[in-house]
């Protein structure tokens, strides 16, 4: 699977200094997380994070959230799932899951999860991954999904990647260009996405520069200021009853 391409960049991907951009969408993701589920204002016994990578829920739990009973934390990369350790005591498991390919898990935990979250969820953001999104939710549950905006990836995105809506470029330290896999979609093909999968959105947010301190915003994320474009869409979804 090619969302392995991560762990390549898993020594220096939380980097602030090298990758200043990732550091602020984790941010506005963290954000948005935060605030939806204070707003649902509900309990979840069972929350499970999809490429969780330096976990958000484990640091969200770290900082007071209580309405998480228990979590478990997934990524198909060990190196990336590593970055979470220091929070060992704020998640219940975790596992390595192919977000691609989590009809493989879903064996074991059918309709197990209340909650799925799913920050900065764009490199599997797929048919597939849909699939078994929808065989691991319970029939009540809901699913957080963060992703970079459709605008903000034709905007920002640089004119050389060949389909700037399907891949993100790094710079690695050794300036070595690495190129990683970024399903991000026109909102209409979005909405099909979830719902040939069986999803609704009950809420969906949008994300400015102006929630990032202007002190610790990218170069890159300066000019949505100027162009007034989001940067980050959150989607809350449910299973559609009817």
């Amino acid at each position: 699977m090619t969302i392995n391409k991560y762990g390549i960049l898993a020594a220096e991907y939380y980097d602030p200094i090298l990758h200043p951009t990732c550091a602020n969408f984790r941010s506005l993701s963290i954000k948005g997380i935060e605030s939806t589920i204070c707003c649902l204002g509900q309990e979840f016994q069972n929350c499970l994070e999809v490429g969780a990578g330096k976990s958000v829920m484990a640091e969200l739990r770290s900082t007071g959230l209580t309405s998480i009973n228990h979590l478990t934390i997934s990524d198909e990369s060990a190196e990336m799932l590593a970055y979470s350790h220091s929070l060992s005591e704020y998640y219940e498991s975790k596992i390595i899951l192919d977000a691609l390919n989590s009809d493989g898990h879903s064996n074991g935990d059918i309709k197990n999860y209340d909650l799925i979250v799913c920050s900065l969820g764009d490199p599997y953001n797929t048919a597939s991954f849909w699939k078994g999104m929808g065989k691991l939710l319970n029939n009540n549950g809901i699913v957080i999904f963060t992703t970079p905006s459709y605008e903000w990836a034709e905007s920002f995105r640089t004119d050389t990647q060949s389909e700037r809506t399907k891949e993100a470029d790094f710079v690695d330290e050794n300036g070595e260009l690495v190129s990683v896999p970024s399903y991000i979609h026109r909102a209409d093909k979005q909405f099909d996405i979830f719902r040939n999968y069986g999803f609704e959105i009950s809420i969906r947010t949008d994300l400015y520069s102006h929630c990032i301190e202007k002190e610790n915003l990218s170069k890159k994320l300066e000019k949505a200021i100027f162009k007034n474009v989001s940067l980050l869409t959150l989607y809350c979804l449910k299973l559609n009853q009817s």
